[in-house]
């Protein structure tokens, strides 16, 4: 059975979101509350440590905002080396009351991890919700929309904390960074002689400030931060296959596929 999810606001429980049957105590009473209809998604985020966090969004309408609402949202108190949130308004969550649903919203969630390797997100359940509306992890430094409706997300990050690299979306053509025409901004070439693979910012306001490659199940293979509207970068090593080279500015992000054989 799962544990009701509550939070404290002027000393009186106050129930945001729970499955099952759940009761206010308030006045030292047991009360029935009237079940709810709003819809929900639990997530599961795990670290590379099997640190393990759950998460919960609720699509309440108002009171909720898509800011921090004392009394329906529950603030992370803790300071762990590994786990997962939602990230509002500078502010970390582990249940986030908002709005009415719209596909079209953008959820950003944040990540912190002590050292190099795997994470996972799952979805765990919804309630209220379409069983047709597809739900993902966008991966903003990949480019990629994985599916939780799929299967589990597992991605490789580096150690440190990530607050603007994953959100939670229901759509893909919701709002995000602006994909640039390559041919117009940037040269991206790999050079299968040498194992060579050169990017080249055509603007020079908007010098490169890093790359990556990413293999085509969503691991970063490798990645460099730079800030230069010019660099080389060595691909020696890297196994035969097709990857994808992600290429980010101030003026947005451009992503082009290369084949190493």
């Amino acid at each position: 059975m799962k544990p009701n999810l509550i939070t404290q606001l002027a000393g009186v429980a106050m129930l945001v979101f729970f499955s099952g049957t759940a009761y206010s105590q308030d006045n030292n009473e047991d009360t029935p509350l009237p079940s709810d209809t709003f819809p929900k998604v639990r997530l599961a985020y795990y670290g590379h440590n099997n640190a393990q966090r759950q998460l919960l969004i609720g699509f309440q309408g108002a009171p909720c905002t898509d800011g921090v609402d004392p009394g329906y949202d529950a603030v992370n108190i803790f300071d762990l080396p590994n786990d997962a949130y939602f990230w509002v308004n500078q502010t970390e969550l582990f249940i986030q009351g908002v709005s009415e649903f719209n596909p079209e919203n953008v959820y950003p969630l944040g990540v912190k991890s002590d050292d190099d390797g795997n994470i996972m997100i799952q979805l765990l359940e919804t309630e209220n919700f379409d069983p047709a509306q597809a739900i993902y992890i966008y991966d903003n430094e990949t480019g990629i929309y994985h599916s939780l409706k799929s299967g589990m997300m597992t991605v490789s990050v580096g150690t440190g904390t990530f607050n603007d690299r994953f959100s939670l979306r229901f759509s893909q053509t919701a709002l995000s960074t602006p994909t640039l025409e390559p041919s117009k901004t940037f040269g991206i070439q790999y050079y299968s002689a040498n194992n060579l693979l050169h990017v080249a910012s055509t603007d020079s306001t908007s010098p490169v400030s890093s790359v990556s490659v990413v293999s085509m199940n969503g691991q970063v293979v490798s990645s460099w931060t730079v800030n230069a509207t010019e660099a080389n970068f060595s691909l020696t090593g890297f196994a035969s296959g097709l990857y994808l080279v992600n290429v980010n500015a101030s003026a947005g992000t451009v992503t082009k596929k290369i084949s190493i054989r």
